[in-house]
């Protein structure tokens, strides 16, 4: 009876793999778009027909607007650029991952969000290449509650989604911009301007369970990168399969300006850091870098400390939480870094910042950004 036991459940095992996960509800736009629409007037959506222009089958949904360049336009425009769809009532059973495929004419940071019914919803960003078609998975749990959500904070539930969307989250460099002291000691760099379009097919929430271990900050062993990256127009983002010390990596490709600086974010999940000791960061820069790596609690308080990379010698290193100091002009009430209540971090490129500093061209090389325990 054991040995039957153990035979059946070995069965069960093979037929999860080869079956895969269940789509619990789907769009693939081969017949028509549906209710998905956008908020914003400057949007057009349609559908993109043409073996070329799916991911799969004929159809995809196509989404074309100009990016905004000045802070009225982003009140004017609600959510400039970004396309939504407002389910009837929420799938059953409750799914717990999203996929889609996705590709875009710009590089797109692609903010992307879940909301339940009468909540500021839940987000998670990826970058866009320019060029073909790429496949994303997004677990439920890996979601952000949006700033706005009134404590206790809790996971994306998914059986209470109503509403999924998409948008492109370069809008929010110009506001950033905006509220940025102009003479200040840093400035950030503009996404480049005009029209950008982007296509979106086999969107499905499905029953996938995430893996049992949390997924790291930023990786690159994946074909997809779940961070934003923000660099000048003439910027280039890519993934090297053997970038970095033979190790896949994503590579930023950049000119810094007088002051300007190069953001590389990710967010963290509702207490995914809990327990943990510090960060596994992996680096390599073609130029002298200065790298500020900064983790924002729930409360807004920034701790961060500095990293120095010398062109050609790859850093690879764990980063004590005890490394981290608060802020300049940071108040925080709890006065400590409480790993449990980060949800953010962040690496900046600050060598064009410095006192005295020139222009100068760099290849930032990125292989992971990871908790350890």
């Amino acid at each position: 009876m054991r040995s039957l036991g153990m035979c059946l459940a070995v069965i069960g095992l093979m037929s999860a793999a080869c079956w895969g996960s269940t789509t619990i509800v789907g769009w693939d736009f081969e017949q028509g778009m549906g209710q998905w629409a956008s908020p914003d007037p400057m949007t057009k959506i349609s559908l993109a027909v043409g073996p070329n222009e799916a991911n799969s089958g004929s159809s995809a949904l196509y989404v074309k607007f100009p990016r905004v360049q000045k802070q009225d336009e982003i009140q004017q425009r609600q959510m400039p650029g970004a396309v939504m769809l407002q389910m009837p009532s929420p799938p059953a059973p409750a799914p717990t991952c999203l996929e889609f495929a996705v590709r875009a004419k710009l590089l797109t940071p692609l903010m992307v969000f879940l909301a339940p019914a009468g909540s500021p919803g839940y987000t998670r960003p990826v970058m866009v290449m320019p060029g073909a078609y790429r496949h994303v998975k997004l677990f439920l749990n890996e979601f952000l509650p949006d700033d706005k959500m009134p404590p206790p904070l809790r996971p994306l539930d998914g059986g209470e989604i109503q509403g999924i969307g998409f948008i492109d989250a370069s809008f929010s460099l110009v506001a950033l911009s905006a509220q940025t002291a102009p003479g200040g000691p840093m400035r950030l760099p503009m996404p480049r301007f005009g029209d950008n379009e982007i296509w979106l097919d086999d969107i499905k929430l499905t029953d996938e369970p995430p893996p049992a271990d949390p997924l790291p900050i930023i990786d690159a062993t994946a074909d997809m990168a779940k961070f934003v990256a923000v660099m000048n127009a003439d910027g280039q983002f890519d993934r090297e399969p053997t970038g970095l010390a033979g190790k896949p990596c994503w590579v930023m490709k950049y000119r810094l300006g007088e002051k300007e600086v190069v953001v590389i974010s990710g967010g963290v999940p509702i207490g995914a850091l809990i327990g943990t000791a510090g960060l596994h960061v992996s680096l390599s820069a073609t130029a002298p870098t200065t790298i500020s790596l900064q983790v924002k609690k729930r409360n807004n308080a920034e701790y961060n400390t500095m990293l120095h990379l010398q062109p050609g010698q790859p850093l690879d290193r764990v980063v004590p939480w005890s490394e981290f100091k608060l802020g300049e002009n940071q108040n925080d009430p709890d006065n400590k870094l409480d790993p449990g209540e980060i949800n953010g971090v962040t690496m900046m490129d600050v060598s064009g910042a410095l006192p005295n500093a020139q222009p100068q061209a760099n290849e930032l090389r990125i292989g992971v950004l990871e908790a350890v325990h």
